[in-house]
């Protein structure tokens, strides 16, 4: 009977052992748990952080980049100057009709340009303009912390406003 009683001992004992191992174990998980959680809702504040960001400093930036471009500049520009070309032809190509005199004049060099055609290609060119902030935009979406180096990179002196 005492070997009985021992047996018994050292089964609760391993027991109480096991329990208070699985305790600690959870009592880590618990940490561990609270830790992420922690993690999480920092997280998710410089989420809703950056969420407020984009739309509000991000995006006007971004558009302020895109209309002072070079690329937008020289685009316009070229656009102008065969708009222009293709309404002067245009307009000489009426007078000259309406006038008595009914010979072609070689001299005027937009006779010989197609002005309806390099004013279309001009304006198709459009939909292929590489836009330099775009591209340094793509590059920085690879990146762990978009929002802070777009930030950075756009020099947005509002950044430290809580945006």
């Amino acid at each position: 009977m005492y070997k009985e009683k021992e047996a018994e001992a050292l089964a609760a004992q391993k027991g109480h052992e096991e329990a208070l191992t699985r305790i600690v174990e959870l009592e880590n998980t618990i940490d561990e748990q609270q830790t992420q959680t922690k993690t999480l809702e920092l997280f998710s504040q410089d989420l809703g952080d950056d969420c407020k960001w984009l739309p509000t400093r991000g995006v006007p930036l971004i558009v302020d980049r895109l209309v002072r471009s070079e690329e937008l500049a020289k685009y316009m520009f070229e656009l102008g100057g065969v708009a222009s070309n293709s309404g002067c032809k245009d307009g000489y190509i009426e007078g000259k009709a309406d006038a008595k005199e009914g010979a072609r004049d070689d001299k005027f060099e937009l006779v010989k340009e197609d002005c309806v055609a390099d004013y279309a290609a001009k304006r198709h060119e459009f939909e292929f303009i590489e836009f330099s902030i775009l591209k340094a935009i793509d590059k920085l979406a690879r990146c762990s912390v978009v929002v802070e180096t777009l930030k950075k990179v756009l020099g947005d002196s509002d950044a430290m406003t809580g945006y």
